[in-house]
């Protein structure tokens, strides 16, 4: 992803923040993040997304856009009720032929 990201200067990226998959490390990141900056896209690489989505939805932004690479049925819910703006399948079946 980040290789892929060097084409598009024009896009300013933040550090790649580890989350080792656990929900508070999640929550207080995301939390520290956007007290310090305003972001226009997160994209979130681990289980999280659901919960990333309500952690931004109480900051009270509401035109961050955000990516993330799971369709779990939390997931795929955050996304009908607008909290996640983007959702990729991890299945390679649906990555490559859907």
């Amino acid at each position: 992803f980040l290789d892929t990201m060097k084409q598009y200067p024009e896009i300013l990226l933040s550090n790649v923040i580890y989350t080792e998959d656990k929900l508070e490390i999640s929550n207080k990141l995301l939390k520290e993040i956007l007290s310090k900056k305003y972001y226009k896209t997160i994209v979130m690489v681990d289980s999280w997304l659901a919960n990333a989505g309500e952690v931004i939805a109480q900051t009270g932004y509401d035109d961050i856009n955000i990516l993330g690479f799971d369709l779990m049925p939390q997931n795929k819910e955050a996304l009908k009720q607008g909290k996640v703006t983007y959702i990729i399948d991890q299945s390679t079946y649906m990555q490559s032929y859907e």
